[in-house]
């Protein structure tokens, strides 16, 4: 539930940065996405109604998995263009997309509530 709750917060604050700083923004997924900025709008939504969803439990594991999908692809492309900030925990190089991936998972394989009241 912690880590539902922080990720989620997390989510909806990257969202709600993103609406308020839409032309940095559309200028960012332009530059790294070869001139694709209407990318953002779709990312921005995603990261806003899925933190909401992971924050208030409603189909958590649905929201984690699609918020995953975009960790995912910017996993990719923080380390395809060299953008990625490395974090060093002790042996282990990663990159704070692939920290929330990895949380995203965790999420998803919990199951939601919506999920078992279906399977009754």
């Amino acid at each position: 539930m912690v880590v539902r709750i922080f990720f989620g917060a997390a989510f909806l604050i990257a969202g709600i940065e993103k609406l308020f700083s839409l032309d940095m923004t559309v200028g960012f997924f332009s530059q790294i996405f070869g001139g694709a900025g209407w990318l953002a709008y779709p990312v921005m939504l995603v990261e806003i109604v899925g933190g909401i969803l992971l924050l208030v439990d409603w189909h958590a594991m649905e929201a984690s998995v699609v918020l995953a999908i975009v960790m995912l692809v910017a996993f990719v492309v923080t380390f395809k263009t060299g953008a990625g900030v490395l974090l060093t925990l002790g042996q282990l190089v990663t990159s704070p997309p692939l920290l929330y991936l990895v949380a995203l998972v965790s999420i998803a394989t919990q199951g939601c509530k919506q999920c078992e009241e279906m399977m009754k």
